[in-house]
């Protein structure tokens, strides 16, 4: 998720709903990336968003609409 910070608001949270804030937060970063990438790297179901292909290195896919 991008820009959560100012996405969502959190005016109305209790203190046990920050651990799901903190969840996403864990996904988002790179290594978590890198073990999605290497579980799921063979799977031709499996398609990388812009964002994931440079923090993983791989070339962009030109001509796919």
């Amino acid at each position: 998720m991008n820009f959560i910070k100012s996405r969502v608001d959190t005016s109305l949270w209790s203190k046990d709903d920050f651990k799901y804030l903190s969840m996403v937060n864990e996904v988002n970063e790179d290594e978590f990336i890198f073990d999605l990438y290497d579980e799921f790297k063979d799977n031709p179901k499996v398609k990388w968003k812009e964002s994931c292909k440079k923090v993983l290195g791989l070339p962009d896919e030109e001509g796919v609409a």
